[in-house]
């Protein structure tokens, strides 16, 4: 199932991609958003690619019908690998449920607008389960869409603080 979704920032392209090359970033805007037990598995700053895998504890933000419950906890482990090509500006997600059959990943894009810069991201879901497989892309997409305006807004607040130094 694909999910597109935009947001946008109020600075240069250019100094945002720079803030999604730091650690902090990622802990602060996960700890904003009410993750638990986060913790950054792998980071590795470069030049012109960076890239950080963290695991932390989510509440769904939509409550499940029954049917996906016993597939799909109120509270999954996420593990979140995001990856950016400075000089393209681009990157991907890959995103794992531990003990869930589902992988989604994500190709993201900034672009500079008139008032700062826009975001895309460009979200792939399968669910690996025979005959309800679909539903539970359905309702995931549902609820990815939610996390990812917390995420944004989230973002945006760790953004605010962090982006001075690239101005």
């Amino acid at each position: 199932m694909k999910l597109t979704v935009h947001s946008h920032y109020p600075y240069p392209a250019e100094s945002i991609v720079q803030v999604f090359g730091e650690q902090a970033f990622f802990t602060e805007k996960y700890q904003l958003c009410g993750a638990g037990n986060i913790r950054v598995m792998d980071f590795h700053p470069g030049p012109d690619q960076t890239r950080i895998r963290v695991q932390r504890d989510v509440k769904l933000a939509e409550a499940l019908p029954a049917f996906a419950r016993a597939i799909l906890p109120d509270t999954v482990t996420v593990i979140q690998s995001d990856s950016w090509h400075r000089p393209s500006k681009t990157g991907q997600i890959e995103i794992e449920l531990v003990s869930v059959p589902v992988r989604i990943t994500a190709d993201m894009a900034l672009e500079d607008d008139q008032d700062g810069a826009a975001m895309t991201v460009e979200f792939d879901i399968s669910v690996d389960l025979p005959l309800i497989g679909e539903r539970i892309a359905r309702l995931l997409a549902r609820d990815l869409q939610k996390q990812y305006h917390m995420d944004t807004e989230a973002g945006q607040q760790v953004m605010a603080r962090r982006v001075r130094r690239y101005l």
